[in-house]
């Protein structure tokens, strides 16, 4: 038999509880039973980790727009679909949160309070720290010259609102992968309806 993995889930503890010293609960509850388990044979070729031991590669997204309502939709989009939030209203907020705690990504307004989303772009690829972290700016403006502005100015994507939530989360997802940007005329022919 091949080696496998089991990650068990506190919550389905149930089923062990005919086991000596099992229990449904409890901070180490898990790790208990998994123990037990290993410890009665009862794992059957699989390897176990507990929760401790799992590596998880949430990646960090910082969400800049200066309309709060959109940055609490996509902030609850991007949860649930497993992605860590931040959110900053401004360009200022959005360079201190970046430069405190660099996310894996940026969803960057471009029409904001203090300072507009190329301004902040501009800043970001001027510091060494956060040069490469790719950048999606989100934007209202179709014109080609515009979105050309944008790409030269060091943008991953760009993302036309209003906006179908799946696309975002394709483009999340394709430069997050490393995957190279649509060309302006493609993404200004992007345009859709947003989700109702």
């Amino acid at each position: 038999m091949q080696n496998q993995t089991a990650i068990i889930n506190p919550a389905k503890g149930r089923p062990y509880q005919k086991l000596n010293e099992t229990s449904g609960g409890g901070d180490n509850a898990a790790e208990n039973i998994l123990r037990l388990l290993k410890n009665n044979n009862c794992m059957g070729g699989y390897t176990v980790l507990t929760k401790t031991e799992v590596k998880t590669d949430v990646k960090k997204i910082l969400i800049v727009d200066g309309e709060q309502d959109i940055v609490v939709i996509i902030g609850k989009l991007l949860d649930r679909n497993g992605y860590k939030v931040m959110t900053a209203t401004d360009g200022m907020e959005g360079i201190a949160k970046v430069e405190a705690e660099p996310p894996d990504l940026i969803l960057l307004d471009n029409l904001m309070p203090n300072m507009d989303g190329l301004a902040v772009l501009a800043k970001l690829r001027s510091s060494p720290k956060t040069a490469d972290i790719p950048v999606i700016m989100l934007s209202a403006a179709t014109d080609e010259d515009y979105i050309v502005a944008a790409q030269e100015s060091g943008v991953s994507d760009y993302v036309i609102k209003p906006f179908e939530y799946e696309v975002l989360l394709k483009k999340i997802a394709r430069v997050l992968d490393g995957n190279l940007v649509q060309s302006p005329s493609d993404i200004a022919g992007s345009f859709s309806e947003p989700r109702q």
